[in-house]
């Protein structure tokens, strides 16, 4: 049987003042949780990370910027990441 690690995490926020958010919360969601963690682990702070030194390792490339492979090429569909593997419910 195929068996597939994952993890469900589950977090309360209180918000201090009033919050407006869009009718799909989990957009901003998502990029403030990308924002923070990119924040956290990466020791360059660089806008972009694709030749980053430390790609292969990187906790942020492996959730936001999926790569396929270690070495850039195209997939069937035409990009060259794979779906990335963070679902927000």
């Amino acid at each position: 049987m195929f068996t597939l690690p994952h993890h469900r995490l589950r977090f309360h926020f209180q918000v201090e003042t009033p919050l407006s958010l869009p009718g799909y919360k989990g957009s901003p969601w998502r990029g403030l949780f990308g924002h923070c963690l990119k924040n956290v682990v990466c020791p360059f702070q660089r806008p972009h990370c694709y030749d980053c030194l430390i790609r292969p390792h990187c906790y942020y490339i492996q959730l936001f910027e999926t790569p396929a492979a270690l070495t850039p090429q195209k997939l069937v569909n035409g990009t060259d990441s794979l779906p990335h593997p963070l679902v927000l419910t």
